[in-house]
């Protein structure tokens, strides 16, 4: 038992030292994605600027592996999730199956990266490569739906909660106003129903970001799945809007952070 324990400890202090880096890695994201995206719409001539096209091309490509480097033991983040799980806490067993879903794909997708890792710096083989990318992305794509489908159940139940407070604070203002007295917002149980109104408000703002985020990080793996598969991205067009999806990825991935 205190072996257990001893090793939970452990992890949560490895989790808690790797999350440091969580910062820099969405900022080279943004940053990476920003290149591609110039690259791709033409903003920088190839035949006129040809200096700062390759220069562009070449700080993308590096940051696309200097990413896989920051991620190496990402994947302890949702093994601690993993073992922290208490059955018991959880509201349904629907809720419980879905966060299993999530830890379990995106704990598959961050182990598999770290190979990924050395497929980049040549150490394995670029067909070695495909076949770590077709798990990756599988795995990747399980935990982001089960992951969307969680986010859409707790903002629904982030609404009901909103909309019953809601419906509390006007009863006592309809209330006060019937028996002549005026409503004070400042009352103690007003403030604290108004406050927990706006948490509640600001909670269902960063739940929609998730959202916005996993649609475009999905549509990057479906991207990364299709290649592997023979079927590449094709199109200026089509290239430009990966990019995006990678920028507002990485965006609302910084907005998390800070």
């Amino acid at each position: 038992m205190a072996t257990s324990v001893t090793k939970k400890s452990d992890i949560d202090r490895t989790v808690a030292f790797l999350k440091k880096r969580d910062g820099i890695d969405k900022v080279l994201k943004v940053t990476r994605y920003t290149c591609k995206l110039l690259l791709s719409i033409g903003a920088v001539d190839k035949t006129r600027n040809s200096g700062l096209y390759q220069s562009l091309d070449s700080i993308e490509k590096s940051l696309g592996t200097s990413r896989k480097a920051y991620r190496i033991g990402k994947f302890l983040e949702h093994v601690s999730a993993l073992q922290k799980k208490n059955p018991y806490l959880v509201p349904s067993i629907s809720s419980s199956i879905l966060e299993l879903l999530v830890n379990v794909g995106e704990g598959v997708y961050y182990f598999i990266d770290q190979f990924q890792f050395f497929v980049k710096i040549g150490v394995l083989s670029v067909r070695q490569g495909e076949t770590l990318t077709k798990v990756s992305a599988t795995a990747e794509l399980v935990g982001y739906a089960a992951n969307t489908v969680l986010n859409v159940l707790r903002l629904h139940n982030l609404l009901e909660r909103e909309i019953a407070l809601i419906s509390e604070l006007k009863r006592r203002k309809n209330k006060s106003e019937a028996g002549g007295s005026f409503f004070d917002p400042s009352e103690d149980t007003n403030k604290v129903l108004l406050s927990e109104i706006h948490s509640l408000r600001r909670r269902r703002t960063l739940r929609t970001l998730c959202l916005a985020q996993d649609a475009a990080d999905a549509f990057l793996a479906i991207h990364d799945l299709r290649d592997v598969y023979g079927r590449p991205t094709g199109g200026g067009m089509r290239k430009s809007v990966l990019a995006a999806a990678g920028v507002v990825s990485g965006c609302i991935g910084m907005y998390k952070k800070f």
